[in-house]
């Protein structure tokens, strides 16, 4: 799976890879520990992704001068445990005006 979430060199997307790419390989060391405790705390584990989303949200500002990065996570249950893998939906959002401008989906496997 490719990691380049700008394959196509769209400039709204300039700047906001690297926080993405951080999130996301915290999340997965996060996934694996949960998956390989069997008494892991689901909300405990929404919480903490909760958490990462709003920092690296935050590490994007500033990345970009248009655009903020978004990163929407649904709430993990113990069937995306056992299927190793989280579907994660990125967009860009216009810091001006706020409206989310491009969405893509991105998966990631742990």
């Amino acid at each position: 799976m490719s990691t380049d979430i700008n394959m196509d060199g769209d400039p709204r997307w300039e700047g906001l890879a690297r926080p993405f790419l951080d999130f996301q390989k915290e999340v997965t060391s996060i996934l694996q520990k949960a998956v390989e405790d069997p008494r892991t705390d689901i909300k405990q584990l929404n919480r903490q992704i909760q958490e990462l989303v709003l920092r690296y949200e935050g590490q994007s500002e500033g990345a970009n001068q248009d655009y903020n990065l978004m990163i929407l996570v649904p709430a993990v249950t113990a069937d995306d445990l056992q299927e190793y893998t989280l579907d994660c939906e990125i967009a860009v959002r216009d810091i001006k005006t706020q409206k989310v401008e491009d969405r893509r989906m991105f998966p990631i496997i742990f």
